[in-house]
């Protein structure tokens, strides 16, 4: 990894995070998704707006047989719109996804199979040269529908790191490099690490904290000072 990155600071490292979130979590084994198709198609939905949403516009798309890229690609704008309105921005999010499936029939002969296949590097930089996904969406596909070893940052993580008061530096290749260094490279891992942070910032580490019964509350000092106060 480029030297730019700092090596994870002070005491709390990646691997004492991870341990005592496995500890309380256990294996989540995301995403909640049939196949690479769908969790692609989850991973634009998803953008800015909850997941019980995406829920109700994947099951709108299943009920109309769009399970493929090619009967998507078949159904007109308007209707694709139409099944995924519940999502929010919907007409920003059909052109997304028009977007993204004309690139990978671009660039593997119209087979998903083929792409996910693909060096990782090649792939993100495919994904990424997509009108509006950006690396948090494009590394969610590589790690949740190609299956390859990528550090999946978002809103949640910089949170709970934030609270424990670890710098990382700002940009988010920073973030998913100060996780990388410190962990083995395993999509296993990888996976279950962001569910595991995720489940965290939405149970305890929310924006208003709730420190009572946080797996890392001995290691944050928001969650020692709730303790010192109780």
């Amino acid at each position: 990894m480029d030297d730019e990155f700092p090596d994870p600071p002070g005491p709390t490292t990646p691997g004492e995070i991870y341990a005592v979130l496995h500890a309380h979590y256990g294996d989540l084994e995301w995403w909640p998704a049939p196949g690479p198709f769908q969790v692609m198609v989850g991973a634009v939905l998803t953008q800015r707006t909850a997941w019980r949403n995406v829920e109700m516009a994947m099951e709108r798309l299943e009920g109309a047989g769009i399970d493929g890229v090619d009967p998507l690609m078949a159904l007109p704008v308007e209707e694709l719109e139409a099944l995924i309105r519940s999502s929010g921005t919907y007409r920003q999010k059909a052109r997304r996804l028009r977007d993204l499936f004309a690139m990978v029939q671009g660039t593997s002969d119209g087979s998903l199979e083929t792409f996910l296949a693909r060096p990782r590097d090649r792939m993100r930089s495919d994904l990424l040269s997509v009108n509006g996904i950006g690396p948090e969406t494009a590394d969610s596909i590589i790690l949740y529908a190609a299956k390859q070893p990528v550090f999946v940052v978002d809103a949640y993580t910089r949170r709970v790191l934030g609270r424990i008061g670890i710098e990382t530096g700002p940009s988010y290749d920073h973030v998913a490099a100060w996780f990388t260094r410190g962990i083995e490279e395993d999509v296993g891992i990888y996976n279950n690490y962001h569910a595991a942070m995720v489940e965290l910032a939405k149970g305890y580490c929310r924006k208003e904290p709730r420190c009572d019964g946080c797996p890392l509350c001995s290691m944050c000092p928001t969650g020692r000072e709730a303790s010192r106060g109780q």
